[in-house]
């Protein structure tokens, strides 16, 4: 019996390690194919947006300048050469005609189209651009058009020119232009899915895998339409036949090998110095906005900007706590500040657009302060948006502080009229009495101390004594890290009425920022929030 049984782990075993690496290697092929679908989906997915808005653009241009021209007499000789002119100049358009609701008037190509009834449109865009998805003209019966008119002038296109030409790159692909909205029409070549359209309805850029299908959306940012593409399974997987013979045997003779190209290829990618550099180079970090809460008004005053990491492909995420350290011990600290002030300079200008009177806090490292970098990221980020000084704060930990040129760096930034903070107080290397030799605005009570001062011992004495420190050196302070009703009211006794931190709300993306601040005036907090913090 024992004897049977080890035979059979015996030969579990070796089926094992004859089966792992063909599964292994099949996966991983279907893997590539669709990143290689969605690279392509994508790409074709901006090429026929770009398309897609140039046709529109000329639509709304030839509106403007042939309206202009004709007064009361669209159909006036020099008009029509004005079309025939038009056309010539564009590489898209076919013809150019006036049309009495759907009858043709005159057009670029003579009198051969005038007449010409082109039927009740298929649908009317939200920019009332009347649009017809098939039409026929006399002057050529085996093709296919496009119309869209507005105001009553209407150009023509091939209907390849705008959606079938790119089916040359991916024959069984779908391919059009999705009109959500009111409108919720598609148009172009291949079947849909509605959850496609359901994801499209959205506006939200994106290339997701949905039932086994490539689908790219690429939203306007000008009109109304979403350029959809989708590749299915079938043709992002059918040249992949001889090579699963070629895995499957090569992964039988070879199991061990392309087990140990596997834990190498792991390993390589989960070094976080060669990651980082990567994640550099390709920019792949963000923004995210916490806000600063006046728990007086209940407004939103403003926000601290706090770097993310978008990892590609869905990899396990890597907090700041772990990138930042590690990224100062490489020397690329200065690298990813650069590239914070750059992402502040884009979204900042939203922002402000937004809500008046809101500032964005900035963070400024150790690093920054000794290499002197600090004060020309403010000020190339200023120039860049053109926005005030008080639209902005910058923190300095207490370790910048400790750098011979702290002081100096800070008297730059604020010459600049930007106010400056120091960020975490209480977890670093000075005194209470060093505090006061450095021209600072604000003073940020670290949340160790926020939390400790609804706890009985040193921690909530000594936040007691920062806080007392500060107002007696007309520092204003904020309290990170609240997450409590306790903990709000508690730092409302102590007079401090900037607070930030979980309890109000989590660090958000630029969009949900900007969808939570109302007009000039940020978001109230919640009702209950509000009513347990002024306890």
């Amino acid at each position: 019996m024992g004897k049977a049984v080890t035979t059979l782990v015996f030969a579990a075993g070796l089926l094992f390690a004859a089966t792992a690496p063909i599964y292994l290697g099949l996966e991983l092929l279907t893997h590539f194919a669709v990143e290689k679908a969605k690279v392509q989906a994508r790409g074709l997915s901006e090429a026929l947006l770009t398309r897609a808005d140039s046709v529109t653009r000329q639509l709304e241009g030839v509106s403007r300048s042939l309206g202009g021209l004709s007064g009361t007499l669209p159909c006036a000789s020099y008009i029509q050469s004005e079309m025939g002119r038009l056309v010539l100049q564009s590489p898209l358009l076919r013809a150019i005609a006036y049309t009495d609701g759907s009858r043709v008037l005159c057009s670029s190509l003579g009198r051969s189209l005038d007449g010409t009834d082109l039927g009740t449109p298929d649908f009317v865009s939200l920019q009332d651009i009347r649009v017809w998805q098939e039409v026929v003209l006399p002057a050529a019966p085996n093709l296919r058009y496009i119309a869209l008119s507005r105001n009553g002038y209407t150009i023509f296109l091939n209907r390849g020119d705008l959606v079938s030409s790119a089916i040359l790159l991916e024959p069984s692909a779908t391919l059009g232009l999705f009109y959500p909205g009111n409108t919720n029409r598609f148009f172009g070549v291949g079947y849909v899915q509605p959850e496609w359209l359901q994801e499209a309805a959205t506006r939200r850029a994106a290339v997701v895998e949905m039932s086994g299908t490539v689908v790219a959306l690429s939203p306007s940012r000008t009109f109304q339409h979403v350029a959809l593409v989708a590749i299915p399974r079938d043709a992002y997987l059918h040249n992949l036949t001889a090579m699963r013979w070629v895995v499957g045997v090569a992964g039988a003779m070879a199991g061990l090998m392309l087990c140990g190209l596997i834990v190498w290829r792991q390993r390589r990618v989960q070094d976080l110095p060669h990651l980082l550099r990567k994640a550099i180079r390709k920019r792949e970090f963000y923004l995210a906005y916490q806000p600063i809460v006046d728990i007086h008004t209940g407004k939103w005053i403003g926000a601290e900007a706090l770097l993310r990491w978008e990892r590609p492909f869905g990899a396990e995420p890597i907090g700041p706590d772990v990138f930042i350290p590690e990224a100062e011990k490489l020397g690329l600290s200065e690298d990813i500040a650069a590239q914070v002030f750059e992402l502040a300079a884009r979204d900042i200008p939203e922002i402000a657009a937004r809500v008046r009177g809101f500032y964005v806090s900035l963070n400024i490292s150790a690093n920054e302060v000794r290499s002197g970098s600090g004060r020309s990221l403010v000020q190339r980020l200023l120039q860049a948006t053109g926005m005030p000084p008080e639209s902005l704060l910058i923190e300095l930990t207490e370790r910048g502080l400790l750098e011979a040129n702290a002081r100096e760096t800070i008297n730059a930034i604020r010459g600049l009229g930007v106010r400056v903070a120091i960020d975490d107080f209480g977890t670093g290397y000075s005194s209470l009495a060093y505090l006061g030799s450095f021209p600072v605005d604000y003073l940020k009570l670290d949340k160790v101390f926020t939390q400790g001062l609804v706890e009985q011992g040193p921690k909530r004495t000594v936040a007691i004594q920062i806080i007392d420190l500060a107002r007696s050196l007309n520092f204003d302070v904020i309290a990170e890290g609240a997450e409590t009703a306790e903990q709000v009211q508690a730092i409302s006794e102590h007079g401090v009425s900037k607070v930030q931190g979980w309890y109000f709300e989590r660090a958000l993306p630029l969009n949900e920022l900007l969808d939570a601040l109302l007009d000039r005036g940020g978001r109230t907090l919640r009702s209950g929030a509000m009513a347990e913090s002024q306890l």
